[in-house]
């Protein structure tokens, strides 16, 4: 069995989040899918990336990476509650997917979206097992 190194899977994990350099968050309401492979539910509300979207990672045991400049503020497009967002590149190719809600990888201070509302994003952590 190959082991990761701490170095190696912190690279691993920027190596990953800079895919989603000037990409965009999407965010859903609806059931979670059990893969990131393919949406479903109703699109809430896309949040547009920067050119460095993640800062770079940290980490012993796991190697983790916070969005960078949260908190960032996310319009409502649709009224709903989001259930997950998925993670795409700059040429919409799916990379993560993430669950939503209080004590969950993403989370907001309001998870009751209306329409034009401005919802603001605290935070979004993304992580990646050393083992």
């Amino acid at each position: 069995m190959a082991l990761k190194s701490q170095a190696g899977t912190r690279a691993m994990l920027d190596a990953i989040n800079g895919l989603a350099d000037n990409g965009t968050l999407v965010f859903y309401s609806g059931a979670v899918p059990g893969t990131a492979d393919a949406a479903a539910g109703t699109v809430l509300g896309t949040l547009t990336l920067g050119v460095s979207a993640f800062n770079p990672s940290t980490g012993t045991t796991t190697a983790s990476a916070d969005l960078a400049g949260t908190p960032i503020s996310v319009a409502a497009g649709a009224d709903g509650t989001p259930t997950y967002a998925r993670l795409l590149t700059s040429g919409d190719a799916t990379i993560q997917q993430y669950t939503v809600g209080a004590g969950q990888e993403i989370t907001f201070d309001d998870y009751t979206w209306v329409t034009g509302g401005t919802i603001n994003l605290t935070s979004l952590t993304t992580t990646l097992p050393v083992a």
